[in-house]
């Protein structure tokens, strides 16, 4: 079983806007450059979706360094 079948209502529509959002934001960086407070909340963004991961999925979260 995959993650979205294992997933809740709204997840799945969840998840793709954030994955469009991280397109826009690495499109938008990739001219101007990441200041270190763009670097840091992306970073606690990774940080919080790694935690969400392992929280349903332990086999597919041990794939990204904690």
């Amino acid at each position: 079983m995959g993650l979205v079948d294992r997933a809740g209502p709204g997840i799945k529509e969840q998840a793709d806007r954030v994955a469009e959002a991280a397109c826009e934001l690495a499109d938008a960086a990739a001219g101007a450059g990441w200041s270190a407070a763009a670097a840091d909340d992306a970073l606690v963004v990774i940080d919080t979706l790694t935690a969400a991961l392992t929280q349903i999925a332990p086999d597919v979260a041990r794939h990204w360094p904690q």
